[in-house]
């Protein structure tokens, strides 16, 4: 927790702009997982729900975030140890509607197939590569898949394992 703390403080608190509080916790992630290797480690990027209210800076930030994303995939790869044992998996909340609201953004609730159909990025050395699946993919399945790489199971009302990933 302190260690978190001195890095918000430290070289992220230089990082400034739109996004920059994804662009934070980004850097941190790629700190935390050189140094402390963590078994487990999630990170939440929130910027992108300025979509409600500009289509523009949404975009800035997607772009922004798949840099970040970029950068951590990098350094992930470069690390033998963390190449040979790390899964990625990027997904979102969930998608945004097909047109844009009254302030020129994108919400989420039209029932539009951009709201319903996202994609789901699974990476790593337990994944099969260079596949593309087109089956449906359900949120509540990503904690299953995750405690599997784990050796561990969840009760049947939790979603099941995307066992379509596996290698």
């Amino acid at each position: 927790e302190q260690y978190i703390l001195e890095e918000l403080r430290g070289d992220a608190a230089t990082i400034t702009g739109l996004g920059a509080n994804d662009a934070k916790a980004m850097h941190v992630a790629r700190n935390l997982l050189a140094i402390f290797r963590p078994r487990l480690l999630t990170v939440t990027l929130r910027a992108p729900d300025v979509a409600h209210g500009s289509f523009n800076d949404y975009v800035t930030t997607i772009r922004r975030n798949d840099e970040e994303l970029g950068q951590l995939f990098d350094a992930i790869t470069a690390d033998p140890s963390l190449a040979e044992s790390t899964a990625l998996f990027v997904l979102p909340e969930f998608g945004r509607n097909k047109d844009f609201n009254a302030r020129r953004g994108l919400d989420h609730g039209d029932q539009s197939s951009e709201l319903l159909n996202v994609t789901t990025v699974a990476w790593g050395p337990d994944f099969k590569s260079g596949v593309v699946d087109t089956s449906a993919v359900r949120s509540i399945d990503v904690a299953p898949t995750i405690v599997s790489l784990f050796g561990g199971r969840m009760g049947g009302r939790t979603g099941a394992p995307m066992k379509g990933l596996f290698a």
